[in-house]
């Protein structure tokens, strides 16, 4: 009778360990409370943007084939893909730049770029333009290029090119 129960503990452990990871999974995708910091603080801001318009869709961890997508706004005629970096201090690098500098001498991969390819993907899904921004949180400077904004702007930065090269 031992050996018995031992297995049925042992299967019911199992059991609760697949169920925890799908439930996690669910719930992962799209949901703000998985975010880290500097991603939840954007999500609030575009969910802010979206009760004041509903012509923009929210989307946050937004998942398309092997991309993670950090936050997607849909409007009817474009499609804005956003990619938050959390950064301190000032941040060095342009366009054409594989990497750029910031948080001191950390070097990362270039976020305009990466948010390129996302981009052009959702583009051809969503079949509308696409516009890369890269929004950064946190006490940084960041450097002055098309696309990239700080916090504090970026609704007033999707509003104004919400209202750019409309039918």
């Amino acid at each position: 009778m031992g050996d018995v129960m031992d297995y049925l503990v042992i299967a019911l452990i199992f059991i609760y360990g697949i169920l925890l990871a799908k439930a996690r999974r669910i719930v992962k995708e799209g949901s703000v409370f998985f975010l880290n910091k500097g991603k939840r603080m954007v999500a609030r801001e575009l969910e802010t943007l979206a009760r004041q318009d509903s012509r923009f869709k929210v989307y946050n961890r937004k998942a398309v084939k092997r991309y993670r997508i950090d936050h997607l706004v849909v409007l009817n005629d474009k499609v804005f893909v956003i990619r938050t970096e959390n950064c301190k201090g000032e941040i060095t690098g342009d366009i054409h730049s594989t990497y750029w500098i910031g948080n001191g001498n950390k070097r990362f991969k270039n976020p305009v770029a990466q948010n390129a390819d996302l981009c052009r993907i959702m583009s051809r899904k969503f079949n509308r333009p696409a516009v890369n921004i890269v929004v950064f949180t946190g006490d940084s400077s960041p450097p002055h290029l098309p696309g990239v904004v700080k916090l504090d702007s970026l609704t007033g930065y999707i509003k104004c090119q919400a209202l750019r090269f409309t039918a």
